[in-house]
């Protein structure tokens, strides 16, 4: 089955013409060599709804000849949404290039600065080719489960065992471009622009006002449904009273925590939660190796914008709460290993890095707003951003809004907003 006999009822239907001959070929090329010869391909979807939300994610099944030989190969393939949506316009072209110039520009630097420290590369999939052609774009990956490496059920999150081995991976990338600016005295922003945030760029809202207006209200409209989920539970005044004076600058809010400063500066995976990291587990089920994936928010920040990122989207409240101390510590050891062996300080103590976790909390909280209710719904009832617009997106925010409010009856599902709620109640307590 080509492309363009995918199924036209398919979830992802319109998507598929945008997997053409000539991508599949450029990729088999690039991946397995000239002599590679496409005999045929296959479209294969394996993702469920809210697996995904920045673009859509195909697999395609390619059969080709090599050496005389048959052979199989395949490829997991991102691909532009193409949504009518003006908030998302610039996001998506950002995705991309972001994706795109990670793999071809800033790995290979990170990862020459690890081997001449002796350490092993960064744990990410392979990424052959790319297709950049606007509203076309294409990103075609190496398809991990290949190798026996698979997702974590995003409704359980994160347990201890699986958040050290991602917490470690995670130094190594934070760590890897600490070496690289120290060893080749480089300016991240400068040597690679890609990893500022398209909304920080001072030529944004100028140029672009109607779509810095239509993400300003759909933070807004975010905001609005934790006001509603605290209102209904209770108890929470002081926290409705302060999500109601922020729900209009909330941006302003995130561009000031992401924007850049030293010594906190490093390349950070921008979208670390649980949907975007894969495990391979021993025969007991205990986890072995991580993979990060889904780099298409990259971005030149503290490194703790990516661990309040991660602990307030993929970590169950007890745990974070508990385990706090012990995963920064986790943490720091491991970022200390990998600069020790690249003969560079880390330049921040560990109760520097405590202090600059806790100072980007609003990070975190702000973050688990937008993203709890898609990793705690059931799959197939997740926030429908598929079918928003900027004329229905006050019908489609009332829809999640009050799939969001029923979901609360569910125990397991109310303690983690609880203790979102109490960490945000006494933070902005002090």
């Amino acid at each position: 089955m080509s492309a363009q006999d995918a199924p036209a009822d398919g979830p992802q239907a319109p998507h598929y013409a945008l997997i053409t001959e000539d991508l599949v070929k450029n990729c088999l090329k690039s991946d397995k060599g000239k002599d590679a010869v496409l005999q045929s391909y296959e479209v294969k979807d394996f993702t469920k709804k809210g697996d995904n939300y920045m673009s859509v994610v195909t697999s395609v099944l390619v059969h080709y000849r090599k050496g005389g030989k048959d052979l199989d190969v395949s490829y997991v393939v991102k691909l532009n949404p193409q949504r009518s949506f003006a908030a998302m316009s610039n996001a998506l072209t950002e995705i991309f290039t972001k994706e795109s110039g990670f793999y071809a520009d800033v790995c290979p630097v990170l990862n020459k600065q690890l081997r001449l420290a002796g350490l092993p590369d960064l744990r990410v999939a392979k990424c052959p080719f790319t297709h950049l052609k606007r509203g076309e774009e294409a990103l075609f990956m190496e398809d991990l489960r290949a190798r026996a490496f698979k997702m974590v059920d995003r409704r359980e999150g994160l347990d201890e065992k699986h958040c050290v081995l991602l917490l470690k991976e995670l130094a190594r990338l934070h760590g890897s471009s600490i070496l690289y600016k120290e060893k080749e005295n480089v300016v991240l922003l400068e040597k690679f622009p890609f990893l500022i945030d398209f909304w920080l760029r001072e030529e944004y809202s100028r140029d672009h006002p109607e779509e810095e207006a239509s993400m300003n209200k759909l933070f807004a409209q975010c905001i609005e449904s934790t006001i509603q989920v605290a209102s209904q539970v209770g108890g929470y005044d002081k926290l409705v009273d302060y999500l109601k004076s922020i729900k209009d600058t909330a941006t302003d809010i995130f561009k000031d925590e992401v924007k850049n400063k030293e010594p906190y500066l490093a390349v950070g995976h921008g979208d670390c939660w649980v949907n975007n990291v894969l495990f391979r587990y021993d025969k007991r089920g205990n986890p072995v190796e991580v993979m990060l994936v889904d780099l298409q928010i990259v971005r030149s920040a503290s490194p703790t914008i990516d661990l309040n990122y991660l602990f307030y989207t993929s970590l169950a409240g007890a745990d974070r709460q508990k385990n706090l101390d012990k995963y920064l510590e986790s943490y720091y050891s491991s970022l200390k290993d990998v600069l020790r062996a690249g003969g560079v300080e880390v330049p921040f103590s560990l109760e520097e890095l405590k202090c600059d976790y806790k100072s980007h909390n609003m990070f975190g909280f702000l973050s688990a707003m937008f993203i709890l209710p898609i990793i705690l719904s059931e799959s197939g009832e997740t926030f429908d951003i598929d079918h928003m617009n900027d004329d229905n997106m006050d019908e489609k925010m009332q829809e999640s809004r009050l799939h969001l409010l029923k979901m609360m009856a569910n125990p397991v599902i109310e303690s983690r907003f609880l203790r979102l709620f109490d960490e945000m109640d006494k933070y902005i307590s002090k």
